[in-house]
């Protein structure tokens, strides 16, 4: 069964306790993604009150995006209001088993 990097996002954040949505839309008319401010993907609440902020892509792409979300024009504002991260995903091996690991990096 396949999954998208968004779904195992989501999967790993509510594993660690987190209120998940994705705020990520898609415009069909234009045919393209927007993400919430610009660049956030999926919005968690922590039981404790925190917010975070989650882009998720391709561990191939991640340093591209942290660009992209590092000198986007709402980048500061945002990072007063919540903790911004990236996850990168890419496929491992756990012995003869493969699996998909998570590079979290908080900005």
């Amino acid at each position: 069964m396949s999954s998208t990097l968004t779904k195992r996002t989501l999967d790993k954040m509510r594993k660690e306790g987190y209120l998940c949505q994705v705020v990520e839309t898609f415009n069909r008319f234009a045919g393209v993604k927007n993400d919430l401010f610009g660049f956030v993907d999926v919005l968690c609440c922590g039981e404790n009150g925190d917010i975070i902020g989650i882009q998720t892509t391709s561990l191939s792409n991640m340093r591209a995006r942290i660009d992209k979300i590092q000198t986007h024009k709402n980048y500061l504002r945002v990072k007063k209001c919540m903790s911004i991260k990236v996850h990168g995903w890419s496929k491992g091996k756990n012995g003869k088993r493969i699996i998909w690991v998570c590079d979290e990096q908080e900005l």
